[in-house]
């Protein structure tokens, strides 16, 4: 959320940020952040330090997965699916 914050709508022009938890089955759970900004799939440069970045990916590999970013729409959106 964080970087959603900083990075999805610059100059501040305000836009919309989701983030929704959802149980999957008894024993996973499924986390996806989503705005409507200028996009990133998870490739290319990173904007500002990278840190918000890299503290995302080490929470996802403690929770043995990793963050799936979808492309092919507006804005970004970040999943992770991870065991209870």
């Amino acid at each position: 959320m964080t970087n959603a914050f900083k990075y999805a709508y610059p100059n501040n022009q305000g836009g919309e940020i989701r983030v929704s938890l959802q149980k999957i089955d008894a024993d996973r759970m499924k986390l996806t952040v989503q705005d409507d900004g200028v996009g990133w799939n998870g490739l290319g440069p990173i904007q500002g330090t990278g840190i918000g970045t890299r503290i995302i990916n080490a929470l996802a590999k403690n929770l043995g997965s990793a963050v799936i970013y979808a492309s092919g729409g507006p804005g970004c959106e970040a999943t992770l699916e991870f065991a209870l």
